[in-house]
């Protein structure tokens, strides 16, 4: 028979304790640490709203800006066309096509812009552009003005549907001569946009009940030299479309508005089809760590979330907040990683404890489809 003296029994609940208690003390640290972790996610989660919010606010004010431009030159445009087609006055630059043959200058007022005119005029008479000059002399005046008033630099020009005329105003192309030696048909295949067949009724019934803008996506210049993105809406006489209006913005116009804000991470401007069109990083992102973002993003498609409201998402090691930008059908999306948050504490114990991510993602209100790696 075995007996425990007091001393024993006293002895072997003690070490339980003793191993217990450092167990639990041992749980209790882990479980604050991740407790701490999480609060930090959590709390950049809500910085990272707060930043996209910033970001995109600067990008849709430059969109919005330039697409109300496009809808008054419009509206201008067919309230000119409009007013021209009763006047009885030609218009004093007429008689210079005869001069030039089939391109003139017009500069009405010397602080108003200069329009470049082109006109198919081996298969019109000279006359048969009175009312297009003259629509292109007062569309400047009040393009002029509309500038001067918005500070927002103009690029635009615009073309009759059959191709016969076309005038670029201010004419800031950069190899003028040579766009002063070529023919109209050669010009129309350069600078015509689809727009479908604006022939169809049932086309042009589309673009006036809808008065939409149509956005183009970043492209070689054809009137600056810089990447732009183009605007274009066709004008209506009617039921008729009478020309087409076309307007650049410049993409590092809205680049130098992301410059404007200090922020970490990348942010992007994409297509639906996940083409990136934008994109611009804070200071302590590396080209390698943003090239790794945009290949993550690009097999997410975390933009196609449903619904116009701000979207947070996470999967892969990449957390997204994105939003569809205006009427572009184009998305803003602002992404970051861990080690984000990590440079943002100024340590790298974010990504300590994955389960308390997990748990705080829902909490944060985050759609999370992969552990956090």
């Amino acid at each position: 028979m075995v007996f425990f003296s007091f001393f024993d029994v006293k002895r072997f609940f003690g070490e339980k304790i003793l191993f217990w208690g450092a167990a639990f003390i041992s749980f209790l640290i882990v479980a604050v640490f991740c407790v701490g972790a999480m609060v930090k996610i959590l709390g950049y989660v809500s910085n990272a709203r707060l930043i996209f919010s910033a970001q995109k606010t600067l990008i849709q004010a430059e969109l919005d800006a330039k697409q109300a431009s496009v809808r008054r030159g419009i509206s201008h445009a067919e309230m000119l066309w409009a007013n021209e087609r009763q006047a009885s006055v030609s218009s004093s630059a007429l008689p210079k096509f005869g001069e030039a043959k089939d391109y003139i200058y017009i500069k009405d007022e010397p602080s108003f812009f200069e329009v470049f005119a082109k006109a198919d005029v081996d298969n019109h008479s000279v006359e048969y552009f009175d009312d297009y000059i003259r629509f292109s002399e007062r569309l400047a005046k009040i393009a002029t003005g509309d500038v001067s008033a918005t500070k927002s630099p103009l690029h635009s020009y615009h073309y009759t549907p059959d191709g016969s005329y076309m005038a670029f105003m201010p004419p800031s192309v950069e190899n003028i001569e040579l766009i002063e030696r070529e023919k109209i048909p050669q010009l129309m295949q350069k600078f015509s946009l689809d727009l479908g067949d604006l022939s169809d009724p049932e086309v042009r019934k589309a673009w006036k009940e809808s008065r939409a803008t149509k956005w183009l996506l970043p492209g070689e210049g054809l009137l600056l030299e810089d990447q732009v993105i183009r605007l274009v809406q066709p004008a209506f006489d009617g039921d008729e479309v009478f020309m087409v209006y076309a307007s650049d913005l410049a993409v590092d116009r809205l680049k130098a508005n992301l410059q404007r804000s200090d922020f970490d991470g990348t942010f992007f401007v994409v297509s639906n089809d996940g083409q990136i069109l934008l994109q611009s990083t804070g200071d302590k992102t590396n080209d390698a760590e943003m090239a790794a973002m945009a290949q993550i993003l690009k097999k997410t498609k975390a933009w196609q979330l449903p619904g116009p409201n701000l979207k947070v998402h996470y999967s892969r090691g990449l957390f997204t907040v994105s939003q569809p930008l205006g009427d572009t059908e184009w998305f803003a999306v602002y992404a970051y990683t861990v080690k984000t948050m990590g440079r943002a504490d100024h340590a790298a114990r974010a990504g300590a404890c994955g389960h308390a991510q997990g748990a705080g993602f829902q909490g944060a209100g985050i759609d999370a489809d992969a552990p956090l790696v």
